[in-house]
């Protein structure tokens, strides 16, 4: 059986998504990782935002596991020409004119909570780098996490 759920197939809109419409010119697959999270629970970082996938108790613990599939949703979507490589400390990833194409073609409901979450996490976090972030979230399940005790 194969795993839908946080699975590359799942995640791939999500990432033009991000390259598309988050403004930054280039990502890098950690990057990916932690503005799809936030977006999806926006209200854990933005308290105005919904969380589109509900709220789980055992959200933090998707970051880790998310990594695996954004890397090969990565591979997958420059292999279809809607991201390219960017070299330059490391791998970095930008958006194309196809995958810009393919990203304003998303009509549902969803991408545009989506866009609207982007929107709203790049508006209150533009200013952090990605270690910052990383950081962020992390203390945030720390938090969580002493919420059950």
């Amino acid at each position: 059986m194969h795993r839908l759920y946080n699975s590359g197939f799942e995640i791939e809109p999500r990432i033009v998504l991000i390259s598309a419409f988050y403004p930054l010119p280039v990502f890098t697959e950690d990057l990916f990782v932690i503005i799809d999270f936030m977006a999806i629970y926006g209200h854990e970082f933005v308290r105005s935002m919904d969380n589109l996938h509900g709220d789980s108790g055992f959200k933090f613990s998707e970051v880790c596991a998310r990594k695996q599939a954004v890397r090969e949703a990565i591979s997958k979507l420059v292999r279809q020409g809607f991201l390219e490589v960017v070299l330059a400390d490391g791998f970095e990833y930008s958006v194309t004119d196809l995958g810009r194409k393919y990203a304003g073609s998303f009509e549902s409901s969803y991408a545009s909570l989506y866009r609207k979450n982007l929107s709203q996490i790049y508006d209150n976090y533009s200013q952090y780098t990605e270690e910052q972030l990383s950081r962020i979230i992390r203390e945030k399940a720390v938090y969580d996490g002493k919420g059950d005790e």
